[in-house]
């Protein structure tokens, strides 16, 4: 059934077509460049995305064509069919092609704001993540910060904890490996305030608080020991990962208000 170009170092575990129709809005979720993207857009409209397996992480790929939706699940020969009947099942609901949106049509036709976003846009399909851990982590940080900081933070998350999968691709932490980075984390000892840049680059830096922001309430930015009990950053004042680096109030860091 397949014409695609299989991508480099997986097999090809399960396969299933449907007549095409629209897809999830949501499917572009964890698309980025680089370290802690788990999205990928394929040319002609499709979709990848790298999901933990029990054998090692899978690819999971939706391609619209002319006439039908294909999906595909891609991953280590070592997998077992019955996970890779359920990642399949997965990609059918990432890709809301089981979202049943009978009723809704009638249920906003009535109402004066819902009704013409339904006319310009049609019936709304969200689609679902395979696992309920990262559409819950996800939440978290969407309400913690915003936009594209959002995107940041999680994609930093993902590297740090996540599984390098193919494709270049990486796959969401589980909750195991979520859990054991904060059990280690924890720590009795008071949190020492972090070195803060001043001035321009090369300039000195200094080891108390910021300065106070619009005359109100300064802001300390502490963050947690180390080994060794060093509390500086790194060189060039960047966070622990130079490819990702740590966004206020998420990740190493924690803002805290005086």
């Amino acid at each position: 059934m397949s014409t695609s170009p299989a991508p480099a170092g997986v097999a090809l575990l399960a396969e299933d077509a449907v007549p095409r129709r629209p897809l999830a809005t949501t499917m572009w979720m964890g698309v980025g460049r680089g370290r802690g993207a788990t999205t990928a857009r394929l040319p002609g409209g499709g979709w990848r995305r790298a999901e933990q397996g029990p054998a090692g992480p899978v690819l999971l790929e939706v391609r619209p064509t002319a006439d039908r939706v294909v999906l595909q699940v891609w991953g280590p020969a070592a997998t077992e069919d019955v996970h890779a009947a359920r990642m399949l099942a997965a990609t059918r609901r990432w890709a809301g092609l089981e979202d049943d949106a009978a009723g809704f049509a009638d249920l906003v036709a009535g109402h004066p704001v819902l009704r013409e976003p339904l006319r310009q846009l049609g019936v709304p399909l969200i689609g679902a993540l395979p696992r309920a851990a990262e559409s819950f982590g996800r939440a978290v940080l969407d309400q913690l910060v915003q936009g594209l900081e959002a995107a940041r933070s999680t994609a930093q998350l993902v590297a740090l904890r996540g599984t390098p999968a193919p494709a270049g691709l990486w796959a969401y932490p589980t909750r195991e490996a979520l859990g054991a980075r904060g059990r280690a984390q924890r720590t009795p000892d008071p949190v020492p305030s972090v070195t803060v840049p001043t001035g321009s680059a090369g300039a000195a830096v200094g080891d108390g608080p910021l300065p106070r922001r619009d005359g109100a309430r300064r802001i300390v930015v502490r963050r947690r020991s180390v080994a060794g009990g060093a509390s500086a950053l790194p060189p060039g004042g960047r966070g622990t990962s130079p490819a990702i680096p740590p966004l206020p109030r998420v990740g190493n860091r924690c803002v805290t208000r005086s």
